[in-house]
């Protein structure tokens, strides 16, 4: 699942919240 968490930094990287939910906001 190397592609889940690159896409859940990317997403982290560019939606810098402290309240995430988890990367789901990517779908």
């Amino acid at each position: 699942m190397i592609l889940a968490a690159s896409q859940q930094l990317f997403w982290y990287f560019s939606y810098p919240t402290p309240l995430a939910p988890g990367g789901d906001r990517l779908a």
